[in-house]
C-alpha cells in the first residue's frame, strides 16, 4: 500500500505534503516509511493528486508553467 500519508497547511497557498510506502523490514515484517516530501503551492498539490488518482506522469511544465524550475535542497 502507498499514498498521501499528511497534508499540513504551512502558510496560506503553501503545504507540506508527505507519501509513504509499505515495504518489507530486515526482520520481516512490513513497515510503512516515509519516501517522499514536497514543499508545495495548493495549485501544484491538485496538480499532483489530480495526476495520482488518473495513475499518470505529469509534466514540470503541468507542475511549474511553461518555464519550469524549482529548487530541491
Amino acid at each position: 500500500m502507498q499514498g498521501v500519508g499528511r497534508v499540513e497547511e504551512l502558510s496560506k497557498n503553501l503545504y507540506h505534503v508527505s507519501y509513504f510506502a509499505n515495504q518489507r523490514g530486515f526482520d520481516g515484517n512490513q513497515e510503512c516509511v516515509c519516501v517522499a516530501k514536497f514543499i508545495v503551492t495548493f495549485e501544484t498539490m491538485l496538480a499532483m493528486s489530480a495526476a495520482t488518482v488518473r495513475h499518470t506522469e505529469i509534466s514540470d511544465e503541468e507542475l511549474f508553467g511553461p518555464t519550469g524550475g524549482a529548487t530541491v535542497n
